[in-house]
């Protein structure tokens, strides 16, 4: 018993902080990274607290792309191709596709953390649009979408790629700080989505 209650204390020395950290982000004042071609390539994003039966924070990144959004569009829904793209992902396998519905296996991990889950992706290819939610989990269940919007840049079609994820962190997700690594992992994963859709 006596060693247990140490371990609780020392998880929660670790937690404080950590929960600490999980406050929502003020907007990210982050400096213009322009591309050769002219195009401000930073990853932008911003958290906010709101009142939705999502979720009490929503996330919103965005970025341009020197790429039309068919090429964008082609990198998003290659669903088995993502542990290329998130650092923490191992495993995404299509277990289930239904018409523009896709159910895909995920596996990861944060730390000592092992991550498994199920999301399902409903693809709106007219309107350049992904809704995602995951619908099992260990942990807190989150959802949200991609979205991309085509501008003229240069005498081509580029895009304004954005993506909306609506979260509420509970309590593991706050003592292994999760909610800043997948921060990260976003920024890591919509570079490596603009490096494709611009090789292509």
């Amino acid at each position: 018993m006596a060693k247990l209650r140490y371990l609780m204390l020392f998880v929660l020395l670790i937690a404080f902080p950590a929960c600490r950290a999980n406050i929502p982000a003020q907007p990210q004042n982050l400096a213009p990274e322009i591309s050769s071609t002219g195009l401000d390539i930073q990853v932008y994003y911003e958290t906010k607290e709101v009142k939705s039966k999502l979720g009490s924070h929503r996330t919103e990144w965005r970025t341009l792309i020197d790429a039309p959004p068919k090429k964008v569009w082609a990198v998003l829904i290659d669903y088995e191709n993502y542990p290329n793209l998130i650092p923490s992902a191992t495993k995404y396998k299509i277990i289930e596709r239904n018409g523009n519905s896709v159910v895909v296996e995920t596996r990861g991990r944060h730390g000592f953390i092992k991550l498994r889950g199920t999301v399902r992706y409903v693809e709106d290819p007219d309107a350049f649009e992904i809704r995602w939610e995951k619908i099992q989990s260990k942990l807190n269940l989150n959802s949200g979408y991609w979205k991309l919007t085509p501008f003229e840049h240069d005498g081509r079609t580029a895009t304004k790629l954005f993506h909306f994820v609506y979260s509420k962190p509970n309590t593991v997700e706050r003592i292994g700080n999760m909610v800043g690594n997948l921060e990260k992992d976003e920024v890591v994963m919509i570079r490596k989505i603009r490096e494709l859709a611009e090789s292509q």
